[in-house]
């Protein structure tokens, strides 16, 4: 297949990508032309504009030759709904990107036929290059099948595409013999051996290895309002384990469209960045290689005057609409922002989607929320002099070593939770590591696991977790589900079967009961912690599991919503269990430079730590103990009520 170089519009050529004497042609001459137009996408260019300027010249042709509906030929190709209106200047934007990037996402207004684009750019390559092949997924199977059924119109139907393109396929025909190649709905061919396969965003099926991948807002989903994390776990899995995989050669790609809706949707995700010394980056690293663009609905010019970016379709006010009588039937932005609110008006239309109006925890502020680590020395945290960094309520940035930081600062607890099953889709086990700081109030989440697996694994994990960090004490909850869990960890401990826990100490278990309170109300009861900024978390690694689990979860937590709109909670709830143990105790009577003497408190006849509940005698060495000192232990266990139940 030859593609005969049109010079360029800059080049004299006003006809581009028709040649410049096409109208002196023959119509067999005039035909190869229209061909060999819509081939122009596939010269070889040195410059990467000029070769934008071609794939977006050739869909533009293909379009207005093709697809317009001509009045006085009679030809009605059933491809708009309505009249075509003249496309936006966006419209060429987001061809351009395609051909300059192999991965591109673009973000765009609900609207502004993002969709048509997707068409009109599929059927210009399938037909001009044979054996050109897509992928199309789309929010539901109902999206992706009307998707297909203008496709499959225009090969059946359209009598210009017919008489163009047949005599350029091997069998003189656009569509494939009656079964010799399957032409349905969800896989058609075309006689030339391009093909198309349309699914559903949440559909399992990975097709073929197509030359490109397109997502057509796949995150368009009713089940968006209860179960964002679901939504988003499709996305994570359709991208990184489907669509990835299936573009790694050289000459594939992957177009992902998209409409901003709130910050909590992958979307925002994958077009979030962040400014570093080599400029801005994606927060997310795979999406480093990524080409981005964002459309707005208007926008303002080098004077400070808005425009709408489509003003035949969207006139920017009431006034611009009253002026043109081409416009009546139209509706402005400024009718639209009425009609649908400003903040969603913001989201859909300006790509600026709110923060925490969006997120019931608000947004997440390094100053406010994070922790983090500096010049680490690769030693466990009970022996490390890393930097233990944070800032305290007043915004002050705090440091001290990690070892000195769990030895002094805080009291160590850790939390379990169980799941029903450990099959792929039950919900998670989870162990999470939290200390808590009388003085400020504050509670650290410095370590989780968690992995939908068996119980044994779970508590293998949590003693693990208790030795590297020197804690004390494991809470696994104690509700019906779980009993089993509290059960084999206590008869570890009464047993002192270290081989058991793959340790070499073993933690206090202390049961953790809730009572009637359910996750949601728990998780909802974090608030005054998250609002004044009295739980801190590390931010820095919000995309390294499990972490990542747990801000997402924070992201989209709705208590308006069943199971607080998540599809699992389990991270998120360990965390929230903390209330039980801290109970909201503000103690600020322990100075951090003078470390209590435990069997100072323990001869006063003070048993049990007020910060963190603990036993003081958890924090002694037995094999450093003195006969008397033995002796006195087991007198002061035998009196007092206080020493006959928290010794």
């Amino acid at each position: 297949m030859k593609v005969a170089p049109v010079p360029m519009k800059d080049q004299g050529n006003p006809l581009y990508p028709l040649p410049p004497d096409y109208l002196e042609l023959t119509p067999e001459g005039q035909r190869l032309s229209r061909v060999n137009a819509c081939r122009q996408w596939m010269v070889q260019h040195n410059d990467p504009q000029r070769k934008a300027t071609a794939f977006a010249s050739a869909v533009q042709f293909f379009d207005t030759y093709y697809l317009y509906p001509d009045d006085e030929a009679e030809f009605y190709p059933m491809f708009y709904d309505d009249t075509p209106l003249e496309p936006p200047l966006g419209h060429f934007a987001i061809y351009r990107l395609w051909a300059l990037s192999r991965r591109a996402i673009v973000v765009a207004p609900r609207g502004f036929a993002k969709s048509n684009c997707i068409r009109k750019s599929a059927l210009l390559q399938m037909l001009s290059r044979p054996g050109y092949s897509f992928i199309y997924a789309t929010s539901s199977h109902d999206n992706a099948a009307q998707t297909a059924q203008i496709l499959k119109t225009q090969f059946t139907d359209n009598s210009r595409i017919y008489d163009d393109f047949a005599p350029e396929s091997p069998g003189g025909r656009i569509t494939p013999k009656r079964g010799e190649k399957s032409f349905g709905i969800e896989l058609m061919y075309l006689d030339n051996g391009s093909w198309f396969r349309s699914l559903s965003a949440e559909s399992r099926q990975r097709g073929g290895r197509p030359q490109c991948y397109l997502l057509d807002d796949p995150e368009y989903d009713g089940r968006a309002g209860t179960s964002l994390s679901l939504l988003r776990s499709y996305m994570e899995q359709l991208l990184f384990k489907v669509v990835m995989p299936m573009v790694t050669r050289r000459d594939t790609s992957v177009r992902w469209l998209a409409t901003f809706v709130s910050r909590r949707h992958y979307a925002w995700h994958a077009m979030d960045t962040e400014e570093t010394p080599s400029g801005h980056r994606s927060r997310d690293p795979r999406f480093d290689e990524w080409s981005r663009l964002v459309l707005k609905a208007e926008y303002r010019d080098e004077n400070g005057d808005s425009h709408s970016c489509w003003p035949v379709m969207w006139p920017l006010t009431d006034s611009d609409k009253a002026k043109d009588d081409r416009l009546k039937d139209a509706v402005s932005l400024e009718q639209i922002k009425r009609l649908i609110g400003s903040a969603n008006y913001a989201a859909e239309y300006m790509a600026e989607p709110g923060q925490a109006e969006d997120q019931h925890f608000g947004t997440l502020e390094e100053t406010k929320h994070g922790w983090w680590t500096e010049e680490p020395d690769g030693e466990d945290p009970i022996n490390s002099k890393t930097l233990m960094c944070w800032h305290d309520k007043d915004g002050n940035k705090n440091s001290e070593s990690l070892a000195n930081f769990l030895r002094h600062r805080v009291r160590t607890f850790i939390t379990c939770d169980t799941s029903y099953t450990s099959t792929k889709d039950s919900d998670y086990k989870v162990a999470t590591l939290m200390g808590y700081d009388p003085v400020e109030a504050s509670l650290f989440v410095l370590d989780c696991w968690a992995g939908q697996t068996r119980e044994s694994v779970l508590i293998t994990k949590a003693f693990q977790m208790a030795q590297r960090w020197g804690c004390k004490s494991i809470h696994p909850e104690v509700v019906s589900q779980s009993i089993s869990l509290y059960n084999t960890m206590q008869s570890i401990v009464k047993q002192r079967a270290v081989e058991m826990a793959g340790v070499q100490e073993l933690p206090r278990i202390v049961p953790l009961r809730v009572g009637q309170m359910d996750k949601t109300s728990k998780i909802n009861a974090l608030g005054f912690r998250f609002e004044h900024g009295l739980i801190k978390m590390p931010l820095r690694r919000r995309y390294d599991s499990p972490w990542s689990m747990l801000f997402n979860q924070i992201d989209e937590f709705n208590p308006d919503a069943p199971s607080g709109g998540l599809q699992h909670d389990d991270v998120l709830d360990t965390v929230s269990m903390s209330m039980f143990i801290v109970k909201g105790r503000q103690y600020a009577t322990k100075k951090l430079n003078d470390p209590v003497d435990p069997w100072e408190q323990i001869r006063k006849g003070i048993t049990v730590d007020p910060n963190t509940g603990l036993n003081y005698v958890e924090s002694l060495d037995p094999s450093k103990l003195t006969s008397e000192q033995v002796s006195e232990l087991f007198n002061a266990r035998q009196s007092g009520p206080e020493s006959e139940s928290k010794v």
